[in-house]
């Protein structure tokens, strides 16, 4: 991943804008519906009524999850896009492994989300030019150093709260 440093200056709402503008119908919002994520659709949509949505439904989600999905559908009017994974890849991850094999070890964990996010989001992506994220960097020493925005591979990843705090 390449770090575009222009960028660092610029506000969420400046970054979301650039990304509409220059990207369109080939930008997309990742949200799992965190706050993050709600923060970002609520500025989109404020730029523009017609951005895209899209969430990874993994099959395991929290009824919570769904409420807020529709929450969005009727407060937005944005027709979330649900990116579920290969129905065969998880029938298999089932019959080998059972339902929880992500409490069993790592490699466990690993291979669960690789079938029901990894694998998903991959394909979804793979539609886009461009998308944003909730990452900040507060939020783990993994994610100190995150940019705003980044090349990563041939498309552009956006986090545009990467600077903002929990306040």
């Amino acid at each position: 991943m390449t770090p575009l440093s222009g960028f660092e200056s610029a506000t969420a709402t400046e970054i979301l804008a650039w990304a509409i503008e220059a990207y369109g119908e080939s930008f997309a919002i990742a949200t799992s519906f965190q706050k993050e994520g709600m923060v970002i659709v609520d500025l989109a949509s404020r730029i523009s009524s017609g951005v895209r949505v899209f969430t990874i439904d993994t099959g395991r989600l929290p009824d919570e999850t769904y409420r807020i999905l529709e929450t969005v559908r009727q407060r937005y009017g944005i027709r979330v896009e649900v990116v579920f994974p290969d129905r065969e890849d998880v029938e298999q991850l089932v019959t080998f492994h059972g339902p929880n094999l992500f409490y069993q070890s790592v490699q466990g964990r690993e291979r669960c989300c690789d079938v029901r996010k990894v694998r998903p989001l991959e394909r979804k992506l793979a539609t886009l030019k461009a998308w944003a994220t909730g990452l900040r960097r507060e939020q783990s020493s993994t994610r100190a150093h995150v940019p705003k925005v980044e090349k990563h591979q041939d498309r552009m990843k956006l986090n545009p709260l990467a600077d903002w705090t929990a306040q």
